[in-house]
């Protein structure tokens, strides 16, 4: 609420006050704060002719103003009122601050600063204050020595312009200032001490001799001393009189670029990477590609642009920039430009990956960065993230290997630079303290340069005249809320009808990555809308720096924007799917509209339904362009549904599907340089003795490896090369990159070698005992399904020149396994085999009169029937003309021949019903009837290289081209399109019961819940054929080509962090806490109409107690505590419908055994604690005193202590004291207070450096831990209040914090799931695991079980988790995971300076 006097009345929001209202308010403020008697009112409002009911009407007026102001802005007095708002709400109050504040600044020299402020203060005055008031005499007089202040402001201010070296500027208005006040003296002497300064000597002397005469003439006095001493000064030419110049000259212009990267043009802005930009040079002395390669926000593509590039520039080689985009190969029409001995810089690499959907694209673009390599320099700048998308690319990747440079966060004297280089230029002064203050909030964060930048960028928007100062950046919000402030700042001035347009103009520059990461967009203007209102909002979000125009193209300036709005956060979550298709439809509209429209590039099938449908589920807004579009690939598909033209389908389809061999990725030696990196650090110890220099060279060796494991995308060689680190040097930081490793598979139980070197395709029996897969030599192998160990080889005795392979299925009792002869001529092309023995048990019937060729074979649910794809006998090779039919045989009777179906020429891939009668072949997808032959439906637009049926026969799954379906088989219609894979499935199967379905094609493997069509499960594999599930549906087993057999537990019972129990049938949760012995969980949850509930899951047996309501608050931050002996749980809240109250539960039962509100409702709760052995409980809020509760009635058992407990309220040693937090306003930091509980007084006290989500003390007592929103753990000596040790950022907000038993360990669990185990003596990272993703992120917390390293997980989503931290089970585990060794040839391309040893014994 703000009261403006400094003329018209004025008051924020209050809308239109009377008369009688105005003149009480002005009385109020005229004594500012101060009592104002009834009878002064009554003056001030009637003069000396009151009406009889004046008092009455004047408690009329207060209440109006109350209600107008607030209830509190005016309190009653003893004799009358006063105006309770603080002076900063009254523009007196404000003025008078900052006269006073410029007087300070003066004395100490900052005339830039005081200029500033000056000129602020002045600004509040719109007329003469108090105009409603001019008969009462208070106000006269007050008003008197507001404008007496007004002119000492006025001539502080030409003071300080003219201590500026501004004389020349100021002359008109010191002339204006001595005709408006001719008697004040002060005014003649700036005035003339200006007319000297530019050089007019004469008009100086003689502005003195006026002033002489005009006092003597009005008051017949003499001027004062000063100006008498400054005609003197004046006629000597006293040097002091000069001022140096004209001053500094400040840019109008920021120096900072904000979330923009820094370009060639703004290379003289550019600093702090001085080394950086020498070193990118010297490599591409000796090679002619240089790869920058960080984390986003590290600066890469300033470094490549500003630095690099700018320095190429200097030394008369010309650069062209290009980025890749979502069409990489129209970006290279830009190379057209290049002329010899250019130099080709390609920033935002990663949109090769993140944006481009065509492969093809990718490979000819990357395949050109390669040949323009050897005629030019080229520079790369990708984001580290995407590095293991190279390994794909051999070539490449050996030039990047050569030329990589890690780009990482600034130093601090790069920091340091960074902030102090460009002020010093644009001629800006920093407060003291400002850059130490920058400088400490982003040193441990490589992606906070742009955040840093912006907060410059804000900050020097609220600068003091020249002058940067740490209150402009502090209401900037800081590093981590500026972005956040301005992009806010932006929404609050959008008018609520158009808010809906600027959120889609945003969303329509991020798109949607491979995991729904959003991803800056590149977007011609025309494709956002040019109507008024729409460049109206992009021009909003230009002025803002959010976003950039250039050339008619759209471009979020940087994509952290994604990651510091909140509000745009929640946008990005809320559809990902529709923002997929709504990036790919406006791309391929304009790619339409561009070309003229033809009917050859508009949208079919499955895409045209999405697209279609998404739109009228959304109502989302669409260009003319994008809904003419939609609207002819409506009509075209019509047009074409009712064409009964059948499309023929080519042959090459199916030759892919059987002859893809993916060889193993080159691996990438992307880390070489690090090698050099640490020797660098050890060459400082080298005159120390021989065995110390051998081990800090394994040391250094092993944390390479360690940090190479992380980047390939090899399973089992990332989990050997992380093995191989830990064993040869046991480190907190290789003990985490092994863990690192590990966790990038999360849900990987085991991996083998297949039989022959090769697994094509592969079937897992019923009973879940046999895996059987066949190699690419005709064999079928028989793996223990367990053990992923090799049983048995069959080998069919055919010989062929071509590899083949071998199709394999088991009968429903897993007596029988029958195997084709794929594709390979023979009179008998299925045989039965006992998985026991691998031999041959039943003769079947022969299909034909000769040597049939065949695809693909069934078995019935039943076990009765057995079908096969075949070929009639032919010489010819080409199979797309060979007449095609199934063969379906009735076990009962195996020598009886078989059934033939007819299917047209052509190979069919087939499924058959569970009863035999009915099979289903899959090109075009079709449903023939067993019995009689006869077609029974047919869906000309689906064909599939691979075909399932479940075992109900209720579902089939197909894979057609790009996209994986689930059809009613009764009828052919598709029944769900299967979401969240990137390419094409080779092989789809449902597990046992038919409630999944798993796929794997194209480097991943992929798990869909059939009643959805949404992934359950997806996992990065370089094995491509084949995919089997358990009879549990808990393991899926997949392997393909030339890699490894492999095991994965949806269940995660047998992973490496094992999945002990979940509370069934609910989740997600809003909070978790765990028991002090890791025993309980309490699961607290809030249902759809807000009501909060909690229930108690008991670790050990599974059993959880039902639910009781609670008061439960949105937020992750679990709110209660457990008393020590496990049996009560007391919860609270501090936002919700009862922030003051404490709900006792029993913890066996879920019993509620009391309840009391214990402080003031609106206050909430916001701490709490049992203590003194559980005889007490600690109760604090943000503004009231602690209280020691009684936990057996809730009522007080003494005096409350006198200290704010806002947070985290954390007992100490045995639970005599307890430690207590009072947190600063904004959060950052916290005043931390041990108070003995016994008699309340305060033991020690401290400060902390962040806000505390989570606390815990050492169990001697002796140490703090408290970590929060930034990530950090902060240690603090109790006993001295002294830090001891920050660790870097975990990455995300920590909300629980344990210590071991032993103190020797700290176990942290995050709001992105992530659960850290850290060495409590260092704070160095141990290691990280998450429980496996079903979906986002899921907060999780962590507690060590009794006296063990072992800890308990519990993660919001209701599972209970349990982690083995000993290092030799990690170790034992990861190779289990790897199921391989290190061969000696990968042991000396990655270890070359150590003898090779096993790591996997």
């Amino acid at each position: 609420m703000g009261i403006q006097v400094l003329g018209p009345l004025a008051v924020d929001g209050s809308g239109r006050l009377g008369p009688r209202d105005r003149a009480v308010l002005q009385a109020l403020t005229v004594r500012q704060g101060g009592p104002v008697t009834a009878d002064e009112l009554t003056d001030a409002v009637w003069g000396d002719h009151p009406p009889p009911s004046a008092h009455k009407n004047l408690q009329s007026c207060v209440v109006r103003l109350r209600k107008a102001l607030g209830t509190d802005a005016i309190e009653t007095t003893p004799d009358g009122y006063r105006l309770g708002l603080p002076l900063q709400d009254l523009d007196t109050g404000r003025f008078e601050a900052q006269v006073a504040r410029a007087r300070e600044l003066l004395q100490l020299g900052e005339a830039d600063r005081v200029v500033y402020v000056l000129e602020q203060a002045l600004d509040l005055w719109r007329g003469p204050p108090f105009s409603d008031l001019s008969e009462w005499a208070p106000a006269r007089r007050e008003a008197s020595r507001l404008e007496e202040l007004r002119r000492d402001a006025e001539e502080l201010l030409l003071e300080a312009q003219l201590a500026r070296g501004r004389a020349r500027d100021v002359l008109p208005r010191a002339h204006e200032m001595v005709r408006s006040a001719p008697l004040r003296e002060r005014r003649w002497e700036l005035l003339a001490l200006a007319q000297y300064r530019t050089g007019a000597q004469g008009e100086a002397l003689r502005t003195i001799r006026q002033l002489r005469t005009v006092l003597a003439r009005e008051l017949g006095i003499d001027p004062a001393p000063e100006l008498v001493a400054l005609e003197q000064s004046i006629l000597r030419q006293d040097p002091s009189l000069q001022h140096d110049g004209d001053g500094p000259q400040t840019s109008s212009t920021c120096p900072w670029q904000g979330l923009q990267a820094y370009d060639v043009a703004e290379a003289d802005r550019f600093f702090g990477r001085e080394a950086e930009i020498e070193a990118g040079v010297a490599i591409l002395a000796g090679h002619q590609l240089l790869a920058l390669v960080g984390p986003s926000g590290s600066g890469k593509s300033s470094l490549m642009r500003a630095g690099i590039g700018a320095r190429l520039q200097q030394r008369g080689t010309r650069c062209v920039t290009v980025t890749p985009g979502r069409y990489p190969t129209r970006s290279l029409t830009a190379l057209s430009a290049l002329r010899a001995g250019d130099a080709l810089l390609v920033d935002q690499a990663e949109e090769l990956f993140t944006l481009c959907e065509d492969p093809d694209e990718t490979s000819a673009f990357i395949d050109r960065l390669v040949d323009e390599a050897v005629d030019r320099p080229v520079v790369v700048a990708l984001r580290a993230d995407r590095l293991a998308d190279l390994t794909a690319y051999a070539a490449f990747s050996r030039l990047v290997e050569r030329g990589l440079y890690l780009v990482g966060g600034l130093d601090e004297a790069g920091l340091r630079a960074a902030v102090e280089g460009p002020a010093r230029q644009a001629g800006l002064l920093l407060e003291p303290g400002l850059v130490d203050l920058l400088v400490s909030e982003v040193r441990d964060d490589p992606g906070a340069l742009p955040l840093l930048s912006h907060a410059l960028l804000e900050t020097w928007k609220r600068r003091e005249g020249s002058t940067l100062t740490v209150d402009g950046y502090r209401d900037s919000g800081g590093i981590r809320g500026a972005v956040a402030q301005s992009a806010e700042q932006l929404y609050a001035q959008v008018e609520p009808g158009h808010r809906d347009a600027l959120r889609e103009l945003v969303l329509r520059l991020l798109s949607p990555g491979s995991e729904g990461e959003p991803v800056r967009t590149r977007v011609p203007r025309r494709l956002i809308g040019t109507d008024p209102e729409r460049d109206r909002l992009v021009e909003m979000l230009v002025a803002a720096r959010l976003v950039t125009s250039d050339d008619g193209v759209l471009e979020i300036t940087h994509e952290s924007l994604a990651r510091a709005w909140p509000r745009l956060r929640g946008w990005l979550e809320d559809d990902v799917d529709g923002r997929r298709i709504l990036h790919h439809l406006s791309s391929t509209a304009d790619a339409w509209d561009t070309l003229g429209r033809p009917s050859s590039e508009l949208y079919r099938g499955v895409r045209l339904t999405r697209a279609l449908d998404w739109w009228s589920s959304t109502g989302a807004t669409l260009t003319s362009v994008e809904r003419d579009f939609l609207e002819a690939a409506r009509v075209q598909a019509e047009i074409e549904e009712q064409s009964a033209a059948e499309r023929a389908r080519t042959q090459a389809r199916l030759i892919r599907r059987l002859r893809i061999v993916l060889t193993g990725a080159v691996v990438l030696l992307v880390l070489a340089l690090l090698a050099g990196g640490f020797a660098a650090v050890q060459s400082d110890r080298a005159n120390e003795n021989a065995a110390r220099a051998v081990q800090a060279a394994v040391a250094a060796d092993a944390r390479r490896v360690g940090l190479r494991a992380q980047l390939t995308d090899d399973i089992s060689l990332s989990l050997l090369l992380g093995v191989a680190g830990a064993r040869l040097d046991d480190s907190p930081e290789t003990r985490a990159n092994l863990l690192a490793a590990m966790a990038k598979r999360p849900t990987l139980v085991r991996s083998a070698p297949p039989g022959g070197g090769f697994i094509d395709l592969m079937t897992v029996s019923p009973d879940g005992r046999w895996i059987a897969a066949s190699d690419d030599r005709n064999r079928m192998h028989l793996y223990d399904a367990a053990s992923l160990r090799l049983l048995d080889t069959y080998d069919p005795g055919e010989s062929s020149a071509d590899p083949v392979v071998t199709i394999g299925a088991f009968s429903s009792d897993s007596t029988r396994l029958a195997v084709l002869l794929q594709l390979q001529r023979s009179t008998q092309p299925v045989r039965l085999l006992d998985p026991r023995t691998m031999q041959s048990t039943t003769e079947l019937a022969p299909p034909d009169d000769g040597r049939v060729r065949g695809f693909d074979l069934q078995l019935s649910a039943d076990g009765r029937h057995l079908a096969a794809s075949l070929l009639a006998p032919s010489p010819s090779e080409d199979l797309g003309t060979i007449p095609g039919y199934v063969a379906v045989w009735d076990l009962r009777s195996p020598a009886t021949p078989p059934v033939r179906v007819p299917t047209g020429p052509g190979i069919q891939g087939l499924a058959l019903s569970p009863d035999g009668r009915t099979v289903y072949t899959s090109l075009p997808l079709t449903a023939y009837d067993v019995g009689s032959g006869d077609m029974l439906w047919r869906e000309r637009d689906l064909t599939s290289g691979a075909l399932d049926l479940d075992g109900r026969g209720t579902l089939l799954a197909l894979a057609d081209g790009a996209d994986a379906l689930l059809v009613d088989p009764a009828t052919g219609r598709t029944v769900h399109v299967l979401e969240g894979h990137r390419g094409g499935m080779f092989e789809v199967r449902f597990s046992p019961d038919g409630s999944l379905v798993g796929g794997i094609g194209e480097g991943e493997l992929v798990v869909w819940d059939t009643a959805t069509g949404r992934p359950v499960a997806r996992w990065e594999t370089s094995d491509p054929w084949g995919v089997g599930f358990g009879p549990d549906n808990d393991l899926v087993h997949g392997g393909g080509g030339a890699s490894m057999l492999r095991t994965w537990d949806l269940s995660a019972q047998d992973t490496y962090l094992r999945e002990t129990t979940r509370v069934a049938g609910s989740g997600p949760f809003v909070q978790a806490d765990i028991s002090p012995d890791g025993q309980q969980v309490a699961y607290r949850s809030l249902d759809d109409q807000g009501t909060g509930w909690v229930r108690f899951l008991d670790v050990r047996t599974g059993e959880a107690t039902p639910a009781t309501r609670v008061p439960v608050n949105d937020g992750p931050y679990p709110l209660g505590s457990w008393h020590p002996d496990g049996g009560e749980y007391a919860a609270h809240c501090d936002v919700c419908g009862e922030p003051g109250s404490i709900s006792v539960l029993d913890t066996a039962t879920g019993e509620l055994l009391r309840q009391r509100e214990v402080v003031d409702g609106e206050t909430g709760l916001w701490s709490l604690a049992y203590v003194d052995g559980g005889r007490g409980l600690v109760a604090g809020s943000t503004d009231q005193e602690t209280l020691d509760l009684d936990p057996t009635t809730l009522r007080p058992r003494g005096a409350p202590f006198d200290v704010i407990a806002d947070c985290c309220a954390t007992p100490v040693g045995d639970g005599s004291t307890v430690l207590v937090y009072d947190h600063a306003g904004d959060n950052a930091s916290a005043h931390w207070q041990v108070i003995d509980v016994g008699t309340g007084e305060v033991l020690s006290e401290g400060d902390v450096p962040t806000g505390a989500y989570a606390s815990t003390a050492s169990p001697d007592g002796s140490t703090l831990a408290v970590a929060g929103d930034a990530g950090e753990v902060v240690t603090t000596d109790l006993s001295t209040g002294a830090e001891l040790r920050r660790s870097t950022s975990l990455g995300a907000a920590v909300l629980w914090l344990d210590y071991s038993e032993d103190g020797e360990l700290l176990v942290t669990g995050a709001e992105d799931g992530g659960v850290s185990l850290v060495d409590a003596a260092t704070l160095e990272l141990m290691g990280t695991v998450r429980p496996p993703r079903r979906g986002g992120p899921v907060p999780a917390t962590a507690e060590f079980v009794g006296d063990t390293h072992d800890v308990v997980i519990a993660s919001y989503d209701g599972r209970v988790y349990e982690w083995d931290t000993d290092r030799d089970r990690a170790l034992d585990y990861a190779c289990q995971m790897a199921g391989r060794d290190l061969t000696e040839e990968e042991w000396e391309q990655y270890l070359p300076g150590q003898p090779y040893r096993p790591v996997c014994p």
